[in-house]
């Protein structure tokens, strides 16, 4: 009895140091030397921590470039994450699990604390517009589950704005440094630019002009002469000169009449102001004024009319000589072979209020057209002409109220009656007539006429936006942005984060509307360039790469021809403004 209870003591034993063996337990263990046996690590089930993306903008390559904040976890460094970006086309949330993802590591792109993902690969000629949404992954491959708040309303339609080499002749580069603008003389102001091109053959036409001093004195009086606007910042009593340029290289395009003077001007001591142009495939069209000394005549002014035929210039001998500013130019084919122009006349039966007219030239001037005005009685300015489409439409700005409230207006041509007509009911299209509305531009998509203007909303148009309408057979239609205009906020003006935009340009480009126009920031108190693309019904903001835009630019102009081009003048570091010529996209 004995032996066989020792043995169950015995065999109960063996078992026990079995099973304290299968647990890893007991003094020996399978590693051998004083305890030390195998472990199995806890599992990683816990996901890092992410607020997502904050922002996203372009660098000075058109790329997107992204920012957040590091993601945090229980185990790892935001070093050691992972963050996995990932990008859509629409507003709608994007399919992580069916969206590929550009990968980064915390490593690199978080290596001085907030995180930067730069996306070489997307497209960048400001047709398509990105979303984007992320993750933090860490080495276990959990993903965050937070919120990330700021994500959804990111947004970024990324292109190249190409400046287009300068040339011969004291040109420059036509970058955005002093040295490579397309000024003549760089101590001069560039203002009031214009483009014509035509495939390859480029050609821009703009007014370089003498600062105006801060300020005179005479005796114990001093007046401030500080000029017209900020983005013509020179006294029309100071000469200023016509310049012409043209080509790949942006050459000097003088005329050989002039003794060897490389500008276009009549008399360069007079101020030749508001140059414009127009190129029909063969030859250049441009017409300017030229101010006249207020003791040299009744008239206040010459306008000049110069046809470029890749030689030389001839006079067309337009006969109007008391004909005053803004001259626009247009070869439309629905003129046949005729070029055609709108210019301010001083009305004789009230001299000070200006009549719009226009005239037709082929081989002679033709007698005069008009007055395109509404009310004769007010002053008409400003007319523009469209460049796109079948119909040959111009808009112009048109006092409601003698010596104030300009409202904008637009006609068609007529090629039944060889006149004007209006289009529509024939009303303004201001969204209130009441306020003063400015520098209407006008081109036409399919058949549909659109028109861009700013208006005031206060007297002395402090705060101005940036309105697009179209007409859709019966009516000016509104086509509306997400800007407010102080309390009113469904105003839907173009303007980007400022109440003070101006000089919009509308053109259109591959069948999309562009509208481009100057607008101080509120951050800098600069002016900048924006570019907006008509997509749908939705406005969508060109994003240009960085360093653009940035030293009070102002006066942007668009010009489509294969090809979406645009000309600006920016302040250099001495404050005067430089002529930039750059293709987008």
């Amino acid at each position: 009895m004995s032996s066989k209870i020792g043995f169950t003591r015995f065999g109960r034993f063996t078992l026990l140091l079995a099973f304290l063996a299968a647990t890893g337990c007991g003094s020996g263990g399978g590693g051998g030397g004083n305890g030390g046996g195998s472990t199995t690590p806890t599992p990683d089930t816990t996901a890092p921590r992410f607020t997502g993306l904050n922002g996203a903008t372009t660098d000075s390559s058109g790329n997107v470039v992204l920012t957040s904040p590091a993601a945090t976890d229980d185990k790892a460094t935001a070093a050691a994450l992972t963050y996995l970006i990932y990008v859509g086309t629409s507003p709608d949330t994007i399919d992580k699990n069916a969206t590929p993802s550009h990968t980064f590591t915390g490593a690199s792109a978080c290596a001085t604390g907030p995180c930067t993902f730069t996306l070489t690969d997307l497209n960048k000629d400001g047709k398509i517009t990105y979303y984007f949404a992320s993750n933090a992954k860490d080495a276990a491959g959990n993903l965050d589950q937070d919120a990330h708040p700021t994500e959804a309303s990111l947004k970024v339609t990324p292109t190249t704005i190409t400046p287009q080499p300068g040339g011969g002749n004291g040109g420059g580069g036509g970058g955005i440094i002093p040295s490579s603008s397309l000024n003549v003389n760089p101590a001069m102001h560039a203002v009031h630019p214009s483009l014509a091109i035509a495939g390859a053959q480029r050609f821009v036409i703009w007014e370089e002009c003498t600062p105006a001093a801060s300020s005179t004195t005479t005796g114990t009086t001093t007046t401030s002469t500080p000029g017209w606007e900020n983005y013509h910042p020179c006294s029309q009593d100071t000469p200023a000169q016509i310049y012409v340029r043209k080509g790949a290289n942006w050459d000097l395009v003088s005329d050989a009449t002039l003794g060897g003077r490389t500008d276009i001007s009549r008399d360069p001591t007079r101020h030749g102001h508001n140059p414009t142009l127009t190129f029909d495939g063969t030859n250049l069209y441009t017409a300017w004024k030229e101010r006249r000394t207020p003791t040299s005549s009744t008239a206040s002014s010459d306008l000049f009319v110069f046809k470029f035929d890749g030689a030389s210039w001839s006079n067309t001998g337009f006969p109007d000589t008391d004909s005053d500013d803004r001259p626009a130019l247009t070869r439309h084919p629905i003129l046949g072979s005729a070029l055609g122009i709108a210019y301010e006349r001083s009305a004789a039966a009230a001299p000070g209020n200006k009549q719009l007219l226009f005239r037709k030239f082929d081989s002679s001037w033709q007698s005069n057209i008009g007055p395109l005005n509404k009310n004769t009685t007010l002053t008409a300015e400003a007319p523009l002409f469209s460049k796109q489409g079948d119909q040959l439409y111009v808009t112009w700005k048109e006092q409601t109220v003698a010596g104030s409230i300009p409202n904008i207006f637009v006609k068609r041509w007529n090629s039944t009656s060889s006149n004007w007509e209006d289009v529509g009911p024939g009303g303004a299209l201001n969204r209130d007539p009441a306020k003063e509305a400015r520098f209407p531009s006008i081109d036409v998509l399919g058949n549909v006429p659109y028109v861009a203007f700013h208006e005031c909303f206060d007297a002395g148009c402090g705060r101005e936006h940036i309105f697009v309408k179209h007409f859709d057979g019966s009516q000016w239609i509104q086509d509306k942005d997400t800007g407010a205009c102080d309390t009113d906020t469904t105003c839907g003006s173009l303007n980007s984060n400022s109440r003070f935009a101006e000089t919009p340009s509308l053109a259109v480009h591959n069948n999309q509307v562009y509208v481009a126009w100057s607008e101080r920031d509120f951050v800098t108190n600069k002016f900048a360039v924006h570019i907006k693309r008509l997509d749908g019904s939705n406005w969508v903001e060109i994003n240009p790469p960085a360093g653009l835009f940035v030293n009070n630019a102002h006066s942007p102009i668009l010009f489509s021809n294969g090809d979406l081009n645009i000309a600006w003048v920016e302040e250099n570091a001495q404050g005067i403004l430089q002529l930039i010529v750059a293709k987008i996209g």
